[in-house]
This record gives structure tokens, sequence and C-alpha cells, in this order.
């Protein structure tokens, strides 16, 4: 599965890569490898029945960091004189929120519960894998990108690599 994603998102550049980016992108690892074990703990501990009311309470905390994000950006946005947001329609944007936010419940839902049932060394990286697969075809099939024969090369190894870790 890591060679498969890196045939597919690896491209020669001239561009310097920053030393920040590398910082984001291991938290970013570590973050998602944090929220996986919580879930993990989470569904095995003696409250793993009450989803649902996990559910809740991560929606209050991502609506309340999202008020206070909001208004900071709000507030730097008046003091700098910017108004990036008048450039959308905020009818739009609350549409694509809402999509967001029930496609968020459902995933994380069905990531607690899995999490849950099968082996880690089985959900892990066939979930996580398959995300990664889904996303590549949903972006050619709704954005039109081409995938190029690298790409698609990797997405097949991809799939054969989450067929090896159910078999074996």
């Amino acid at each position: 599965l890591l060679i498969s994603i890196f045939f597919s998102t690896y491209q020669r550049s001239k561009v310097k890569i920053s030393k920040r980016w590398y910082v984001f992108s291991v938290l970013f690892l570590v973050c998602g490898a944090g929220v996986g074990i919580s879930f993990k703990a989470f569904s095995k501990s003696a409250a793993g029945q009450s989803i649902n009311d996990m559910m809740i309470v991560a929606a209050a905390v991502m609506l309340t960091l999202y008020v206070m994000l909001s208004s900071v950006l709000a507030i730097s946005s008046k003091v700098k004189k910017k108004h990036s947001l008048e450039l959308c329609d905020k009818r739009v944007l609350f549409l694509y929120a809402i999509g967001a936010g029930i496609l968020s419940c459902v995933y994380n839902r069905l990531n607690i519960r899995l999490s849950g049932e099968l082996d880690a060394v089985i959900f892990f990286p066939t979930f996580n894998g398959g995300v990664v697969i889904l996303s590549a075809l949903l972006a050619a099939l709704i954005f039109k990108e081409k995938l190029s024969k690298k790409q698609i090369f990797s997405l097949i190894f991809g799939v054969i690599g989450i067929c090896i870790i159910g078999i074996f």
C-alpha cells in the first residue's frame, strides 16, 4: 500500500519542498493514527455501544472549534480589510458544509463500528487504503481528472495489496 501511495502521488518537481511541509505531513499521519487508535479503544471499551453519543460530542466539539476559528479569521480579515468569503455564495458553502458533515458522520460511524469488529492488522490498511483508492477513482469520475499510467498501475497495485492483506 505504501508503494501504491508513493507511485500514485510522487512527481518529479524542481520546486523544493519546505521543512514545514514535512512537519505538517508527519503531524497529519500521527493525528490520523491517533484517531484510528482512539476509535479502536472506544469500540473495545465499556462505552463502545454509545457510538451515537460519541458522534454528538465530536460534532459539538468540531462546531465549537469551527465557530472559534471562523471568529478569529473574521476578525483578522476585518483588520486586514480582506473579504474573501464575499467571493463565495454563503448558501452554497452552507450546503457543502452540511453534506461534508453528513458524510463525515457516516464515515466515522462506520470507522468506529468496523474498528471494533475487525482485527487491526486487517482493518486499518484496508479501510485507509480503500479511502485512498476510492478518492482517486472518484476524482477521475467526478472531477474528470486524467489518471496517468503510473497512477492506474499504483491503484491496481494498491487493490492487490489490500487483497493480500485480507488473504494472509
